[in-house]
């Protein structure tokens, strides 16, 4: 779960990825990926990753205790569904042509996503029914058909082509016990076994309701155990649902994968006169709004961005006063903000002249040519790499941080430097303090490299070889950027920057980055255009707030950062991870109050994808960093020369 995200994606975005496959049946989840060493290629292994050197990985025991309490409650009992589709693969068997592809069963594929997306869209569970599984586990018992543990009293059949003859029979036997059985689009199967059927072999599908007619998909929601609807009367198709049968009563799991907000939503439910809630990271059960009538009840929900429920009857306590919640104020940030403590910055330098003297140079090269260069060259041998960088002051710490594997010596404006045993980010990574040999000006950092790779490298690069053996290569000599970390800030061009889909912005190849000092104050708004656009950890800010009694006291706080820790006048007030809320009320003082966020960003500006044609991709993978092999010599149709960044900061007025 969660690999191809990028490095850009925050816990809130995690949430809905796993929590849309806790929905539909997951309960335990296998993190991709936790790496021992981001060195080389590693850290393009479909990050992003969630080791140490995750900036937010300390957040994780949080993470994972939220997603261990919801798997073990949805292993519970039985999945409370009632209504079996028959899934179509079996047409799709039927109509594939290899020749065509996707093409052939486009409109088979795009009839059963409608179907589905439609009941998911109206709470409506279901299970799949798979023809094979079906044939040695499923029987018939008057209006119920069963499968294995699982009884159906509703069939769903897709717009498919073909059934089995098994199923075929069970399903008249099923129909004429009494069993419920939709049509959906009035398109019946023509064969069966994959044969063509004469006109008797389905006439029992011919008066069933059909999904698409008036009325018909309407009575199918009616019948559900409940209904979640907003003011107008409408389903919300954002919110995910699951409804499990255990030993203490039901369990109702609702999730918003939305990133958006609704207020008021109305939960009716059949059957049931109490409802309370379970918070999924405490397990406290506590009382929702509500009213009951007869044998069910209704209640009132708020779902914020990223909001899950876990209702339950057991045990639950007397409702809450029925009554709508109102718009809530919240506090006003101004755009007043310092730093708590300077950070280190960052400066990746992914650009470098090559030599294989060590004398002559050539022009500046991209890193990912240098790379695919050597290996089509199939270049051995010492290696210079000439990397530079402008400063306009020597800051007060400056180091360069470099991969070791391979480097045989490293040079700051000609001075050769001890590599030792300091590192930073991961233990293959050497920080070396460059701060004496700088000048102001143009400055170059060089790597003399050793450099090889085994035949077998090449074998599996440019061989016909099998993909398990292509995804396990190890080059043997790795060509990386180098890093510039200290005390400084980057200063760049804000009327260069344009800004891109998903929350990125691109930044021309023709305008530099200069080391200028940092400033004490911060436009928290968005630090990348204000010195940080590389920068990648935490960031602590402050401001003050002057509060009256009456004034707001709850805390949102919007923007694009993964998580905020939040101390008022020097008190930890909470962590902002699933949540852009905050209450403050038990923190804050008349007068002046002091705010403190400490905000952790991702390494997407840090480590990239830099160079894509698309500023942001939403599905990264090896290639979206390195488009090996993509060069041919000096021309990469894919590269973009200019870089982009993804904005970090909040939100200070709402």
């Amino acid at each position: 779960m969660f690999a191809c995200c990028g490095w850009d994606v925050t816990p809130s975005e995690l949430k809905h990825i796993a929590e849309l496959q806790y929905a539909n049946g997951v309960n335990i989840m296998c993190q991709h990926l936790y790496p021992y060493s981001e060195r080389g290629q590693r850290k393009r292994d479909y990050p992003a990753h969630y080791s140490d050197h995750n900036p937010w990985q300390i957040f994780l025991k949080d993470f994972d205790a939220y997603f261990n309490n919801l798997g073990y409650m949805l292993s519970l009992g039985n999945d409370d569904c009632r209504t079996l589709v028959i899934h179509p693969i079996h047409s799709a068997w039927l109509t594939y042509q290899r020749i065509n592809g996707d093409k052939s069963v486009a409109e088979l594929e795009r009839n059963f996503r409608s179907l589905f997306t439609m009941l998911s869209e109206h709470q409506i569970s279901y299970h799949f029914g798979e023809e094979g599984m079906m044939s040695r586990h499923a029987s018939v018992e008057g209006n119920t058909l069963r499968v294995g543990n699982c009884s159906y009293s509703v069939v769903i059949l897709p717009a498919l082509d073909t059934l089995d003859g098994t199923t075929a029979d069970m399903l008249r036997e099923f129909a004429a016990g009494g069993g419920k059985i939709y049509t959906y689009m009035h398109h019946l199967p023509k064969y069966r076994d994959g044969k063509p059927a004469d006109s008797a072999e389905f006439d029992f599908l011919q008066n069933c309701e059909d999904l698409t007619d008036d009325g018909v998909f309407d009575s199918l929601c009616d019948a559900a155990l409940f209904s979640l609807r907003n003011s107008d009367g409408k389903n919300i198709p954002q919110i995910a649902s699951m409804v499990r049968e255990t030993e203490y009563g039901k369990l109702i799991y609702l999730t918003n994968l939305s990133g958006s907000e609704f207020k008021n939503l109305s939960l009716k439910i059949k059957g049931i006169n109490k409802l309370g809630r379970i918070d999924i990271s405490s397990l406290e059960l506590k009382p929702v709004r509500g009213r009951n009538s007869g044998n069910s009840c209704e209640i009132l929900l708020d779902f914020d961005g990223s909001e899950a429920y876990i209702l339950t009857d057991y045990d639950a306590p007397e409702f809450l006063e029925y009554r709508l919640s109102e718009k809530t104020e919240t506090i006003r940030l101004g755009n007043n903000f310092t730093f708590d403590k300077l950070p280190e910055n960052l400066l990746t330098l992914d650009r470098a002249s090559v030599s294989y003297d060590g004398k002559s140079y050539t022009e500046e090269r991209p890193i990912e040519r240098i790379r695919d260069n050597l290996l089509y060259d199939r270049y051995k041998g010492e290696l210079w790499l000439s990397y530079s960088f402008e400063t306009a002051f020597i800051p007060e710490t400056l180091s360069a941080v470099i991969e070791k594997p391979g480097v045989k010596a490293v040079y700051i404006n000609g001075s050769e430097l001890s590599i030792g045993d300091k590192w930073w980010f991961d233990r293959a990574f050497a920080e070396i303090d460059i701060a004496k040999y700088v000048n102001t000006g143009k400055n170059t950092l060089t790597l003399c490299i050793d450099y090889f790779q085994r035949d077998y490298v090449y074998q599996v690069l440019y061989g016909n070889v099998m993909e398990s053996l292509r995804n396990s290569l190890v080059f043997d000599t790795e060509i990386e950027a180098v890093y510039i970390k200290g005390g400084f800030a980057a200063a760049l061009d804000n009327s260069a920057l344009s800004s891109e889909p998903n929350n990125a912005m691109r930044y021309p190849a023709s305008k530099s980055f200069i080391l200028v000092p940092q400033k004490n104050e911060i436009d928290v708004r968005d630090v990348v255009r204000d010195g940080y656009p590389f920068f990648g950890g935490k960031l602590e800010v402050k401001t003050v707030l002057n509060y009256r009694s009456g004034d707001p006291t709850l805390l949102k706080l919007d923007g694009r950062y993964c998580v905020c820790s939040v101390n008022v006048n020097g008190k930890h007030a909470g962590n902002l991870l699933f949540t852009k809320y905050l209450d403050l009320s038990s923190y804050l003082i008349e007068g002046t109050n002091t705010l403190t966020f400490t905000l952790y960003n991702s390494h997407r500006n840090f480590l990239g994808p830099h160079h894509c044609k698309t500023a942001e991709p939403l599905s990264v993978g090896p290639t979206t960093f390195s488009f090996e092999g993509q060069w041919k010599n000096d021309s990469c149709p894919g590269f973009e020369y200019g870089y982009s960044f993804v904005r970090f900061g909040i939100d200070t007025e709402n």
